[in-house]
């Protein structure tokens, strides 16, 4: 994969570390807010790396095929952020409108945000770990 950067936007540089970190205080968040969940559901690519750790920190069952909510309920469908909202409005149109949807980051401008984010961002371009 091709990363280019946009050298408008000043970059923030995601680790390994910070990415468990991330996982570790969502995880703790989603037990209260969402204890019903039983599956957990990655959007590709960027959502897959945060829907193997987290179906491992809440022991989650992970969804790897398309996602049909007829075939699965309680399902978490996680990205690694909220940035223009498209993805996530996409998805949005293909719910129920009661499965929730959890980001590491939502930029300030997304048009459609996540129910739960880790930590909201102005202009910053995000690098993160499985991108270097």
């Amino acid at each position: 994969m091709i990363m280019v950067e946009n050298p408008n936007r000043p970059i923030k540089k995601m680790t390994w570390e910070m990415f468990d970190q991330a996982c570790k205080t969502l995880s703790e968040v989603i037990k209260v807010k969402f204890p019903n969940i039983k599956y957990i559901y990655g959007v590709p690519r960027g959502g897959l790396p945060l829907a193997v750790k987290l179906s491992h920190l809440l022991d989650l069952k992970l969804i790897t095929e398309e996602l049909d909510l007829d075939v699965f309920d309680n399902v978490l469908i996680v990205d690694d952020i909220s940035d223009s909202g498209t993805t996530l409005s996409d998805i949005i149109t293909n719910i129920d409108g009661k499965t929730p949807i959890v980001c590491i980051f939502k930029r300030e401008t997304t048009e459609l945000g996540p129910d739960l984010v880790f930590e909201t961002i102005k202009d910053e371009w995000i690098q993160f770990p499985w991108e270097v």
